[in-house]
């Protein structure tokens, strides 16, 4: 452990490098640190760098830098309907600052920072901002699943009309309207059935 300032730097063997916030002594807070993929021995902080001796990958050297960290929150709920492609501005941050979305795992894909879905089934994203000199950089994945549209189907049955002229029928519409989902019947979406 090295204390420099206000912060302890703690190696915290399989918990990576741990920063401690000692500025009051009474109630440290642990303000940030990383993980090092192994088993972090000891470190010495230099300026703003932390020289992190790791059991399994030797020495690594790290950046320290304060900054705030952000939250991305996905704007989607965990079933999207088919139809709603494309879908504007799906991940959002606490900071602002714009966010890239791309696509893990199909059936969809990102154009112009809208998600188009392509398909049925589960979508993995991914949302990235950078960060800027006051936010530290942000990274979000989430899965959603891309539901058959809700189609709604108008069965028109017609009233046949005795006519003078036998030739003639005259029809009256008597709608009945009934939700059906597309996998439950012979319609898919873009098509017509008649």
């Amino acid at each position: 452990m090295q204390v420099t300032g206000n912060y302890a730097y703690v190696a915290d063997d399989v918990a990576g490098l741990q920063v401690i916030d000692v500025s009051n002594p009474a109630n440290p807070v642990r303000t940030g640190g990383f993980n090092t993929s192994g088993a972090t021995k000891g470190a010495q902080v230099v300026g703003n760098y932390a020289y992190v001796a790791n059991a399994d990958s030797g020495l690594q050297i790290r950046q320290l830098r304060l900054g705030f960290p952000q939250t991305l929150e996905l704007l989607l709920p965990a079933e999207i309907p088919f139809y709603s492609s494309p879908i504007a501005s799906a991940v959002t941050t606490d900071s602002g600052l714009p966010v890239t979305l791309s696509v893990v795992e199909d059936p969809a894909s990102v154009v112009n920072q809208q998600l188009v879905l392509t398909g049925l089934g589960l979508v993995t994203l991914r949302a990235e901002q950078a960060g800027d000199a006051d936010q530290f950089p942000a990274v979000a994945q989430w899965t959603v699943t891309v539901t058959p549209p809700r189609l709604d189907v108008r069965l028109v049955q017609l009233v046949e009309i005795q006519s003078a002229n036998p030739g003639i029928r005259k029809g009256s519409p008597a709608p009945v309207t009934r939700d059906i989902r597309a996998s439950s019947c012979a319609l898919r979406p873009g098509t017509l059935a008649g």
